[in-house]
């Protein structure tokens, strides 16, 4: 009789990305191939292969599911408030909070991820996502261009400084009240 675990077909999936994830964690892009994954779910590659039939179909999940996770998180952080510098030590706080260094570091894979030209729908997405949670705090009638570029630019921060934080190499304290600091010298420089 086998032990074997029988999934349905999004549970399956949805293993197979997890086991993805870790070892995205332990090897970065190059480790992550359908083999190593396998190996990490201890499933056959045949199965592997019939949920992503080659390498970059199985990265593609990987970063979907980091932005979905992402989006998640963001939304639950509970950033309601229209003071761009309240929002922007909120948001910091809330990736310290509730996001891991793994989920931290997989977020950093995703905005690397807008300089190749297959993935480049995944970054678009992220950017409009974390544009879309600011505009209500900042007059958008400015250019939207370096906007969206600054607004990107303190996302990729953020994420920079809650890893620092987990590192221990700053206090939440001091990450919040740098980024809120950034946040008003950059506002006060925008066209």
């Amino acid at each position: 009789m086998s032990n074997r675990t029988y999934l349905d077909h999004d549970t399956r999936r949805q293993s197979l990305v997890d086991a993805a994830v870790r070892v995205f964690n332990e090897g970065g892009f190059e480790g992550l191939t359908n083999a190593a994954v396998a190996a990490e779910a201890g499933v056959s590659r045949a199965l592997v292969y019939s949920f992503f039939p080659d390498n970059p179909s199985l990265i593609q999940a990987f970063l979907d599911d980091r932005l979905t996770n992402f989006k998640s998180v963001v939304e639950s952080l509970g950033t309601d408030t229209t003071n761009p510098l309240d929002r922007t030590a909120a948001a910091l706080h809330g990736m310290i909070q509730q996001l891991s260094v793994m989920e931290l570091r997989s977020l950093k894979a995703v905005l690397a991820a807008g300089t190749d030209e297959q993935r480049q729908p995944i970054y678009d997405s992220f950017v409009a996502f974390s544009t879309s949670r600011w505009e209500n705090t900042i007059d958008m009638s400015q250019d939207r261009t370096a906007l969206k570029a600054t607004i990107w630019l303190f996302i990729e921060i953020l994420i920079s400084m809650a890893l620092i934080v987990k590192s221990g190499d700053m206090t939440s304290e001091q990450a919040e009240s740098v980024a809120r600091a950034m946040t008003a010298a950059a506002l006060a420089q925008l066209p």
